[in-house]
């Protein structure tokens, strides 16, 4: 049997894997993939289907939605990183909300300009204590970005696909149809829900018209869950306070697109899962490792993916 990892960034999971497993071959890299039983990392999505040999793929995301386009590829099982991520996503969710609510970026903007400016003294600064934040998709990361919000003193409603089993950091709990009746109520709509058919443009113009006036958007998700061109409409009339966006549609945004000049955008580059000293790394080789396991013994995988679910 043999392990490509397909990074060769991970020689600390090399030896891990050598150690555990002494009787895998395994390869740093993409070299002889073709032989490969199981992969680490996601090798090139055209020539994903070719490698008839390949049993097991570990994603290094915690999304998969560019999978569910991809046809032949049933002789192949996908975990996802799901849970590595959840940490690192939530703070910067965080991170973004309170930027929104202190105006920070405008603060930025006159620093690079030498101004002392109190914008606070011109758009009036919102606590989170108090405020009612909505979450769409609450499941590990909507559910990290939950706890901090709630122990900040702030309503949490979540909405998700199914199991209305209500955690304690969650004042609300509906399913995904209730969000339009829902939007109105909401200071905060943070989106975290994955992409697929049901979720493609969800936040359209009339979505968005339905949310509370002066109200903010924060998506780590995907971008083409919300339709950019309606929420720079949005934005540029005011009837949004704000957004900040780790993900857009199309990515990377255009450099000649108007969101770009919105002072109340936030934008950044898809980074929100972060880097370095973050634990992302070790939480997604954790992962891969009780995977091995449990492809050798014929068991259900951690985080395993269901491509037929769309």
């Amino acid at each position: 049997m043999q392990i490509n990892i397909i990074s060769p960034n991970f020689k600390s999971l090399e030896k891990q894997l050598t150690l555990t497993f002494p009787d895998i071959i395994v390869i740093l890299g993409d070299l002889q993939l073709e032989s490969a039983d199981i992969v680490f990392g996601l090798p090139k999505l055209d020539k994903l289907s070719e490698l008839k040999h390949l049993k097991f793929v570990q994603l290094q995301s915690a999304g998969y939605d560019f999978l569910l386009r991809k046809e032949n590829l049933g002789h192949i099982r996908f975990a996802s990183a799901s849970g590595a991520y959840n940490d690192s996503i939530s703070e910067h969710m965080l991170t973004m909300n309170l930027n929104l609510f202190r105006h920070f970026n405008l603060h930025r903007d006159y620093q690079n300009k030498s101004i002392w400016q109190k914008w606070s003294q011109i758009k009036p600064v919102k606590l989170i204590k108090g405020c009612t934040v909505l979450i769409v998709g609450l499941g590990q990361i909507g559910g990290a970005y939950a706890k901090l919000i709630k122990q900040m003193g702030a309503h949490v409603i979540g909405l998700r696909r199914s199991n209305l089993a209500k955690p304690e950091y969650v004042d609300e709990l509906y399913l995904s149809d209730k969000l339009e009746s829902i939007l109105p109520l909401a200071d905060v709509v943070a989106i975290s829900t994955p992409l697929d058919e049901s979720t493609k443009h969800l936040f359209n113009q009339n979505m968005i018209d339905k949310m509370k006036d002066g109200s903010i958007l924060i998506n780590i998700g995907r971008g083409s869950i919300v339709d950019t061109e309606a929420l720079a409409d949005a934005l540029e009339s005011g009837k949004l306070s704000g957004a900040a966006l780790d993900v857009t549609d199309p990515e990377p945004l255009p450099k000649e697109h108007r969101l770009w000049k919105i002072e109340s955008a936030i934008i950044t580059p898809h980074c929100a899962g972060g880097s370095g000293k973050t634990g992302i790394r070790e939480a997604t080789e954790r992962i891969f490792l009780a995977n091995v396991s449990k492809f050798l013994n014929g068991e259900k995988l951690i985080n395993e993916v269901n491509l037929s679910v769309s």
